[in-house]
């Protein structure tokens, strides 16, 4: 252990020693802190990007996922070639020649000061709730999990002082050397994570049995949602041909049913244009570092370089898990089990300490690129430009400094709070990009293809955006969602009855209150003849009860009852006979797990009442897929009473037809394109707005400056290794289609 954090805290040193060490003849003017003096070669930006968007909750939450379900999640890497070639070739052009600081910026040059301010304000929120938050609770939970070797179940204090030992120190260099420093310390912790994720691949596969035996058993197995929200994984043969053999998904495939949790095919189709535009094109942590680059050749050679390294990024942050899976099976938490991974496969203390440091390299490097680029949006677009319009660029790089500081707090509170999220880290960080991503995608598109788009309707597509992204995503949650469970129901009542969840039994098993009283309801029913009757058929039942009876009778009675089944039936309604069965342990057993019995449990006042107050019992029915449709009915009927009850079955009936084909951010990236044009047409532009011409695409944009022309000859020729990217990237979907 002391090992392990002696390794973890050099790392913490040389980091914080190079951010500063980096910064130290830095000017103090708002392009030296914002933009690194513009100054970057193409490498620091490539490397700088990789590193702002690889960070912990990818190694937690990916790996997880790709646990679960496979190469699924390396769509989100493989799928990015085409929002990075739009990027290069239409994007970058205009923000580097404008020498733009932010993002934002971009808007105001296209439409109007207000456009500017609320897409500013989005991207701050963003930042903040879907970047920040979640990288420093990733951290906190590695950096406690790992030394101390438990799983994180609820929030303690040791926990909490693990998130702020890295806010701190990113923090440090952050506030001191700005994105200077930044890109040095992602140079720095890029090259540490992909040591580290490639010790684990190469030491997981050796204890998994070799590279073969990891793919042949991802190969032969298959995986489906059970009603409950967990995951069944089966051999294929085994469900192959069977009623079921449609609800089970390919754990080596990229293209799969619509309904599939990660990788739907309606997803991957419209991904691109969704939130991967959205993040690669607009977002101000990633594009920061191409506006800090030395030349436009080192800008697009960095998103080229970029791009080239996510073809190699699932290796390490998505075949981990296939190798859990190969080595564990299911069953581990997936947000625990990268860590699960370094304590079984790396056993050397040195070895582990690299590990830890790896993923800490990953966590800092998202996270000073959050503070830096948040702090670059709330000094240049809000403070500049809105609170103090005749700033200095002193204290421009103050306001940086203490905007930091303020970010890095708000983050460090908030990040305890998705202890709570039940569905993992990395599916939250979809979801918050699912809200923002379709609108601010759309008005950029506009912004470059469409002439007549105006401020006007931009700013109103942006609001829209947000508000039926949010009315869309909490729709179709509340219809679906999972309350208590009102046991006088009589369809969750039968239902119960006839659930065959072992989770559900086995809970029940052990509360001693249900227990006493399922007891008492065995034995009233056992005793009761028109039970006894329902399971005179049962073959095992019958041979107990002819067991009995032989007992009782003389032996040439039983030998007429053999010839005659009316006498053996007579018999067998004997007093006697029947007090004997009720106390017989087959028969008991049979009817334990009769649905009779499992509804007369509910209709005993004292079992009700339990069952009433047992969280767990309402948990589990409310997953269940019948009782979650008859919820989904009741509310509906609920919100537009004038429907009449057939009218509400088919409502729901073409909801659940056609939900796995609404994938929501495709949803609503189609609502805002068509706000967009409603909008354009509908509103008039302000008549005072006059956007810069440059910004509607030239293809003569995309060529280089002719000063810079010279760069891009031979292996140094951008389209060459562009091309390299496409071909890489597609091949792979080809290939896992």
């Amino acid at each position: 252990m002391a090992i392990t954090l002696t390794v973890v805290a050099v790392y913490f040193a040389v980091s914080l020693g190079l951010g500063i060490w980096v910064a130290r003849g830095e000017r103090n003017i708002a392009d030296d802190y914002f933009l690194a003096g513009r100054k970057l070669p193409w490498y620091a930006v490539s490397l700088s990007m990789t590193g702002s968007n690889i960070g912990t909750e990818h190694f937690m939450g990916m790996v997880g996922l790709a646990y679960v379900f496979g190469l699924a999640p390396a769509t989100f890497e493989w799928g990015n070639f085409i929002p990075y070639t739009i990027l290069i070739w239409i994007f970058l052009p205009f923000f580097f020649r404008k020498k733009l600081f932010t993002i934002p910026e971009f808007l105001e040059h296209r439409y109007n000061q207000t456009t500017r301010s609320v897409f500013a304000g989005l991207t701050l929120l963003h930042m903040v709730l879907a970047v920040l938050v979640p990288a420093l609770y990733a951290g906190g939970r590695i950096l406690y999990e790992l030394p101390s070797e438990k799983t994180l179940t609820e929030f303690n204090w040791m926990f909490m002082g693990s998130v702020l030992i890295i806010s701190i120190v990113t923090a440090a260099y952050c506030i001191y050397g700005g994105l200077l420093s930044v890109v040095w310390t992602d140079v720095l912790q890029v090259a540490v994570l992909l040591i580290g994720g490639l010790l684990l691949v190469w030491a997981g596969t050796q204890k998994a049995g070799g590279l073969g035996a990891v793919i042949e058993k991802n190969r032969d197995a298959v995986v489906r949602e059970l009603p409950d929200g967990e995951v069944e994984a089966k051999p294929a043969e085994k469900v192959k041909g069977t009623p079921d053999e449609d609800a089970y998904y390919s754990r080596v495939r990229l293209l799969l049913p619509a309904d599939h949790p990660v990788s739907p095919w309606t997803g991957v189709a419209t991904f691109w244009l969704t939130l991967s535009l959205w993040y690669v094109g607009t977002n101000q942590f990633y594009i920061q570092r191409c506006l800090g680059a030395k030349s436009e050749w080192d800008a697009k050679m960095g998103v080229i370089g970029c791009g080239i390294l996510k073809v190699f990024l699932p290796l390490i942050i998505v075949f981990p898990g296939m190798i859990a899976f190969a080595h564990f099976g299911l069953g581990q938490p997936r947000d625990a089990i990268y860590v699960k991974m370094i304590r079984a496969f790396l056993g050397n203390p040195f070895a582990q300490g690299i590990m830890l440091a790896a993923l800490i390299a990953a966590i800092m490097s998202t996270v000073s690129s959050v503070l830096n680029s948040s702090s670059t949006i709330w000094s240049i677009d809000v403070y500049q430009r809105i609170l103090r319009r005749n700033a200095s660029e002193a204290e421009m790089v103050a306001m940086g400094r203490w905007s930091t500081l303020v970010i890095i707090l708000i983050g460090t509170a908030l990040a305890p709070l998705l202890l709570w999220h039940e569905k993992g880290i990395f599916i939250y960080i979809q979801d918050m990009a699912a809200l923002f991503a379709p609108p601010i995608a759309v008005i950029f598109l506009a912004a470059f293809f469409w002439r007549r788009a105006h401020g006007r309707a931009a700013t109103f597509t942006l609001v829209f955006g947000i508000v039926a992204g949010a009315l869309l995503w909490v729709g179709t949650a509340v219809l679906w969602m999972r309350p208590n469970v009102d046991l006088s129901d009589p369809i969750v009542i039968d239902r119960f009855a006839r659930t065959g969840d072992p989770v559900l039994k086995e809970h029940l098993a052990q509360d001693e209150a249900i227990a006493k009283r399922r007891a008492a309801v065995l034995d009233q029913l056992a005793a009761e003849a028109a039970v006894q009757d329902r399971f005179a058929e049962v073959g095992e039942v019958q041979r107990r009860v002819n067991a009995i009876i032989r007992q009782r009778a003389p032996a040439d009675l039983w030998e007429q009852m053999t010839k005659d089944p009316a006498l053996r039936n007579r018999f067998a309604k004997d007093v006697e006979v029947r007090g004997l069965l009720a106390k017989d342990d087959v028969f008991r057993a049979h009817l334990a797990q009769d649905p009779v019995f499992a509804q007369r449990l509910l209709e005993d006042d004292v079992a009700r009442e339990r069952l009433a107050e047992d969280a767990m019992v309402a948990k589990r029915l409310a997953r269940d897929s019948v009782v979650a449709r008859h919820l989904a009915k009741k509310r509906l009927a609920g919100w537009l009473p004038f429907l009449a009850e057939g009218h509400v079955e088919q409502t729901v009936t073409v909801i659940e037809r056609i939900r796995p084909l609404l994938n929501r951010a495709a949803v609503t990236w189609g609502l805002c394109l068509i706000a967009m044009i409603a909008s354009t047409i509908l509103l008039k532009p302000d008549p005072t707005e006059r956007y810069d011409p440059d910004t509607i695409w030239n293809p003569r944009w995309a060529r280089l400056p002719a000063h810079e022309r010279e760069l891009n000859r031979g292996l140094r020729n951008l389209m060459l290794w562009w091309l390299v990217m496409v071909a890489a990237s597609a091949s792979l979907f080809v290939i896992f289609r």
